[in-house]
């Protein structure tokens, strides 16, 4: 990707926003994460089961602009940003276990044991809510 290309995309694109990548949880089948970028620097990283756009797990960061804010997200997700790329946001096939009670545990298991990456709380907020009872969470995401 050109700079030029995602500074397009957020002035012109829906929600001033673009889709940076959307993925499964790695272990995790039914889960997937989703990273977007807004104009101004903002970023929303969430994690939702397969098919979802509500109830899941979200943090929002702000960043100072928006060079800092690809910084920092070409660090969280180990791609730097001329390599991203609008194919990246393709949705995952529907997995074959979905919503289980079993694939729901892998996931809050994966939590607390720290095998998902989460932003960086120095940067990031989250409203968690329910998910505080099932995961210990640094308070530093909730301001």
């Amino acid at each position: 990707m050109r700079r030029s290309e995602l500074e397009r995309l957020l002035a012109v694109g829906a929600g001033h926003s673009f889709q940076v990548e959307v993925r499964e949880v790695a272990g995790c089948p039914g889960f997937v994460r989703t990273v977007w970028l807004h104009r101004g620097g903002a970023v929303l990283v969430e994690f939702d089961r397969w098919g979802r756009d509500e109830g899941g797990l979200y943090f929002r960061g702000q960043f100072a602009s928006l060079d800092q804010a690809v910084a920092y997200l070409e660090q969280y997700l180990g791609r730097r940003f001329s390599d991203w790329s609008a194919a990246d946001a393709r949705y995952p096939a529907r997995p074959a276990e979905l919503g289980t009670p079993p694939s729901h545990e892998r996931f809050l298991s994966a939590l607390r044991e720290g095998r998902i990456a989460l932003p960086d709380p120095d940067h990031f907020t989250s409203a968690l809510g329910a998910w505080r009872q099932h995961v210990p969470f640094p308070s530093r995401y909730e301001r």
